[in-house]
């Protein structure tokens, strides 16, 4: 299931409180994250752009009068292809016709990347290492690319920094923020998006493990895919609950982080999870 942010009512931003994913039973998040929130915490940094890739999600994410770049951009495009069709110009066909064109790629591309997340994951053989539980006080700092929660409100979003967690509980959580920022000088994240999201899902949700390479950009970094199962509730009276599945990149900044990791996750072999 694929769905974009849900704005908060007269455009609040997400406050930095849990709202973690509901399962079969109810998820809440712990309470060691009000004592991690009252510690300085230093998120790792944005990914860099490097590439067409990330500067169109960046345009694709980034607003100006309330619309995104790409938008606009498309807008123009389409603006110049008439203006040039109405002969006034020189090159009335080749250069509309150009523009048109371009304007279609873009729009196309917008609509394929969007589908992966503006991310490509390349699966490889799993490290072998014993499982082994992580200390509930540890965090490992990731950058992470997919379906976040927080207050109920929900939204997609790529290479989020972070950290990765697990409590007492065996409940994972990806504890991730995104920052109030600029892109091109005239492009704005939406403030109402800006704050702590969170993923959070237990062994009983997860279906399936994968290593290997995340890839953003020319950024790349080892990286585990979990795919998993959650319930979003019912927002309505006359709504049912949705049933969803959705897959969690979890990019570490080096080898041995995502070795942690995959030792943690694979601590309780539930369906194809070793597969």
């Amino acid at each position: 299931m694929k769905r974009e942010g849900v704005k908060r009512k007269n455009g609040e931003a997400p406050q930095q409180s849990g709202g973690a994913f509901r399962a079969p039973r109810t998820l809440e998040p712990p309470a060691i994250i009000e004592r991690v929130r009252r510690r300085r915490t230093t998120f790792p940094p944005e990914a860099k752009n490097d590439s067409l890739r990330t500067l169109l999600y960046n345009a694709y994410r980034h607003e100006f009068s309330g619309a995104p770049l790409t938008r606009w951009l498309i807008i123009g495009l389409i603006a110049l292809a008439i203006f040039w069709m109405t002969g006034l110009p020189p090159g009335r066909w080749w250069v509309g016709g150009a523009a048109l064109l371009l304007a279609l790629i873009l729009i196309v591309t917008i609509v394929i990347t969007r589908r992966r997340d503006f991310v490509r994951f390349e699966e490889s053989s799993p490290p072998v290492v014993a499982a082994a539980q992580l200390d509930p006080a540890d965090k490992i700092p990731v950058n992470v690319t997919g379906y976040f929660s927080v207050e109920g409100q929900y939204a997609r979003y790529t290479w989020l920094p972070g950290f990765y967690r697990t409590f007492a509980t065996r409940e994972h959580a990806l504890l991730c923020l995104v920052r109030n920022r600029r892109f091109l000088r005239i492009g704005r994240w939406p403030g109402y998006q800006t704050g702590m999201w969170y993923v959070f899902f237990t062994p009983e949700m997860m279906r399936r493990i994968r290593y290997g390479r995340l890839h953003f950009g020319r950024k790349a970094a080892p990286a585990i895919a979990v795919d998993y199962e959650f319930v979003i509730p019912k927002s309505g009276r006359f709504q049912r609950d949705q049933q969803v599945e959705e897959t969690v990149y979890i990019a570490c900044q080096n080898e041995e982080d995502a070795r942690r990791i995959w030792a943690d996750l694979i601590v309780e072999e539930i369906g194809e999870i070793r597969d």
